[in-house]
């Protein structure tokens, strides 16, 4: 007979330090994807074509992302999202083992994952991405094509599915 998950008790899975670290990593990543999306919503497909003619590293990726740029952006936006929701998750479970589960855990998480989403997320890399977006754009972009191959498939159906509950043309 199998014990219930939550009668295994707090002790099981990982220390609180660790989810927080961990939850600290994704955050990060999720800035980072965050920058990544700033500096590639910026960026003129014609300008990128021109550097790609001038030879300059990484222009000729930076081109093919920017020639379907819509596309990217829509699986960087799933990417982050998950980066970021499960970082929460992991904040609000080591919220609900030191307040136990409740109001104060509930705010607790909220609260501290609004103000770190906001500035690690929100404003600070966007910012960057904006102010260097070629560089940025450039450096990225090798990455930013490979998701876009390995992971076309799920962003794809998720966003008919978003085209379905959607109503009008997109």
């Amino acid at each position: 007979m199998s014990t219930p998950l939550l009668a295994a008790g707090p002790t099981a899975g990982l220390p609180d330090l660790q989810l927080i670290v961990f939850a600290a990593g994704l955050v990060v990543l999720a800035g980072l994807i965050a920058m990544t999306e700033a500096a590639l919503a910026a960026i003129s497909p014609a300008r990128a074509a021109e550097l790609a003619r001038d030879g300059v590293r990484g222009a000729r990726t930076l081109q093919t992302v920017a020639a379907d740029v819509v596309r990217h952006l829509n699986l960087l936006l799933l990417l982050r999202l998950l980066a970021e929701l499960t970082a929460t998750t992991l904040v609000a479970l080591v919220a609900v083992d030191t307040f136990g589960a409740g109001w104060r855990a509930a705010l607790v998480t909220a609260g501290a994952m609004t103000v770190v989403s906001f500035v690690v997320v929100g404003v600070a890399p966007r910012t960057i991405g904006r102010q260097h977006a070629y560089a940025v754009g450039r450096a990225v972009a090798p990455l930013v094509r490979w998701l876009g191959r390995a992971l076309n498939p799920l962003a794809s159906l998720l966003i008919l599915i978003g085209n379905a509950v959607t109503p009008g043309r997109g």
